[in-house]
C-alpha cells in the first residue's frame, strides 16, 4: 500500500473521531472528581482507568 495513502487515512480517522471527545471528556472529568473525592492517588486512578475502562 502506498505510504501517502496510509498517512491520509490515519489523518482522516483522527478527524472523524474528534466528535467522540464530546462524550469522553465529561466522563473523564467526572471520574477524576469522583476519584479525588474517594481518596484515590494519581497512580490508583490511572490504573483503574487503564484496566477497567480500557
Amino acid at each position: 500500500m502506498n505510504p501517502s495513502l496510509q498517512k491520509g487515512g490515519w489523518k482522516r480517522g483522527v478527524i472523524d473521531g474528534l466528535p467522540l471527545l464530546g462524550g469522553y471528556i465529561p466522563v473523564a472529568i467526572s471520574f477524576g472528581v469522583i476519584a479525588v473525592q474517594a481518596g484515590f492517588s494519581t497512580l490508583e486512578a490511572t490504573l483503574i482507568s487503564v484496566f477497567i475502562y480500557a
